[in-house]
């Protein structure tokens, strides 16, 4: 593995450990376990709309607290697509990290 793919592959490691903090607090303030550290876990299902709403600006904040980087992942019309980038933790992170690299 080349030096690229290795900081690349630290870095979306990174994101995920981020979403998954964030899904850890949603879940103590829900009193709830709905969120699963679980690439293939649902997230859409779990949540309602302003749900969905704290958890994409906690995770934006997240961001730009880790990395300094302002993103908007709220702001794409495909959010609640059926094939979107809530339906499953991969989906969000791959989605997270995309954004964070468009910056």
């Amino acid at each position: 593995m080349n030096l690229r793919k290795y900081r690349e592959c630290e870095m979306k490691n990174d994101v995920l450990n981020l979403i998954y903090e964030v899904f850890e607090q949603i879940n103590d303030e829900m009193n709830s376990d709905a969120l699963k550290k679980d690439l293939s876990a649902p997230v859409i299902n779990e949540l309602d709309s302003l749900g969905v709403v704290s958890l994409l600006g906690d995770i934006e904040s997240a961001v730009d607290e880790k990395f300094s980087c302002e993103i908007s992942l709220m702001s794409d019309d495909n959010i609640y697509e059926e094939n979107g980038p809530l339906r499953n933790v991969e989906a969000l992170l791959d989605f997270t990290y995309a954004k964070i690299n468009e910056k």
